[in-house]
C-alpha cells in the first residue's frame, strides 16, 4: 500500500472514531463526559502524530531510495548548503570582498620629456631644486589640483600634475616600463653623473684604441715629441695634445718614417720644422731645446701618456689632423683640430 492510500485509510479511521464518540457521549450522563472528551482528544493527537510520522519514514525513504547518502555524508550536505546561503545573503546585502591597496595609491609617476622640474614653489617662476626624467617616481606629500607637493629621493618640491600619472594609471605606466623607475635628481647630482659618463666613456675609448705596448724612446725622442706637441697644439687642450702625439706615434707605425725623429723632418710633413735641408729649423730648435733642459709642461706629459699607450682620445687610427678638412670616410674634432685619414 502506497503512502497515499494509507495516509487516506488513517483520516478515515480518524473520522468514524469521532462520529461513534459523539454518539456515545450522548447516551452516557454528564460526569461521564468530560472524561470521554479528554480521551478522545487524545486518541486525536496520537492519531495524528502517527499520520506525521508515516509521512516523515516515506520521505525518508523515498530520499535514501534516490541518493544513499550515510549519515556523515548528509551532514557534510546540509553545511555546505548553509555556506551557500549565507554567501549568497551577503552578496544580496552589497557585502564585497575587501579589495587589495595598490602600491602606487600615495604615488606618481613621471612620463615628461625630456624632464620635469621640481620647483620650490607651487608656480613656474619658482627655482628648479630637481629634475624628474621619463619613468621617475615620488611619494605623493600634498595632492593639489594642479600641482602636488612631492617627495623623491633627496627632492621635495612642487610638480604639476599635467605631467605625471596618478593612482592606476601610475601602475600601469610602471608595469609597461618594466623596472626602469627612478627618482628625481638634483643639479649637482646631475653634474656628477655627467662628469663620471664623460669620464667613463674616455676611458672606454682610451682602452679600445691605446698602444698595446709602450713605444720604446730615448730621452731626445721624447724631447722631440714634446717639441712637435708644443708646435702644433700648444693652444689646444690637454685631449688634443696627446691626440696630436697619437698622429706622430701611428705615422712611425705605418711607416712614414724609422723613428720619431724621421717623420718629423720628412719633407712636407710638418710645415717650418726643417730647413729644406733635412735640419732643424732654428723656431723648432728652440721648442726642443726647451724640453732638453728639462721643461716640464702639458706637452711633456702629452708625450709620455702617448708613449706609454694610455689617454688616447682619438677613435680610430688616425694618420693627420688640420683645422680643416676635406671630404673624407671618417673623422674626428678634438679641439681646433680635425683628425682624418685620407
Amino acid at each position: 500500500m502506497n503512502s497515499k492510500s494509507r495516509r487516506f485509510l488513517l483520516y478515515l479511521m480518524l473520522v468514524v472514531m469521532v462520529v461513534t464518540q459523539v454518539a456515545f457521549t450522548r447516551t452516557e450522563g454528564n460526569n461521564t463526559s468530560d472524561e470521554s472528551t479528554v480521551n478522545s482528544t487524545k486518541q486525536i493527537e496520537e492519531t495524528e502524530k502517527e499520520i506525521q510520522t508515516t509521512e516523515v519514514l516515506d520521505v525518508k525513504n523515498a530520499s535514501a531510495a534516490a541518493a544513499p547518502l550515510d549519515s556523515q555524508e548528509a551532514t557534510q550536505v546540509v553545511v555546505i548548503n548553509q555556506q551557500t546561503d549565507d554567501e549568497t545573503e551577503e552578496n544580496f546585502l552589497g557585502v564585497d570582498e575587501e579589495e587589495e591597496t595598490s602600491d602606487y595609491q600615495d604615488m606618481i609617476v613621471c612620463y615628461a620629456d625630456p624632464y620635469l622640474p621640481v620647483r620650490t614653489e607651487a608656480t613656474r617662476d619658482s627655482e628648479t631644486i630637481g629634475k624628474l626624467y621619463p619613468g621617475s617616481y615620488a611619494d605623493i606629500v600634498e595632492r593639489g589640483d594642479e600641482w602636488t607637493k612631492i617627495k623623491s629621493g633627496s627632492v621635495e618640491g612642487y610638480i604639476q600634475n599635467i605631467y605625471v600619472c596618478f593612482d592606476e594609471e601610475a601602475e600601469d605606466l610602471a608595469e609597461q616600463l618594466g623596472g626602469t623607475l627612478s627618482t628625481a635628481i638634483t643639479p649637482a647630482e646631475e653634474k656628477k653623473q655627467q662628469e663620471a659618463l664623460a669620464k667613463k666613456k674616455a676611458e672606454e675609448a682610451a682602452k679600445k684604441n691605446s698602444t698595446t705596448a709602450s713605444v720604446s724612446a730615448s730621452s731626445y725622442e721624447v724631447c722631440l715629441l714634446a717639441a712637435i706637441i708644443d708646435w702644433e697644439a700648444n693652444a689646444e687642450p690637454y685631449e688634443g695634445k696627446v691626440a696630436v702625439a697619437y698622429v706622430i706615434l701611428n705615422r712611425v707605425s705605418a711607416g712614414y718614417g724609422a723613428d720619431i725623429q724621421a717623420v718629423l723632418s720628412a719633407r712636407g710633413q710638418f710645415g717650418g720644422v726643417t730647413d729644406g735641408y733635412g735640419n732643424w729649423s732654428s723656431r723648432f730648435q728652440e721648442r726642443i731645446n726647451k724640453y732638453t733642459s728639462g721643461t716640464s709642461n702639458d706637452c711633456l706629459r702629452a708625450a709620455q701618456d702617448a708613449l706609454a699607450g694610455v689617454n688616447n682620445p682619438l677613435n680610430a687610427t688616425y694618420l693627420n689632423f688640420n683645422t680643416r678638412v676635406g671630404s673624407c670616410s671618417q673623422s674626428q674634432q678634438i679641439g681646433s683640430h680635425i683628425f682624418y685619414n685620407h
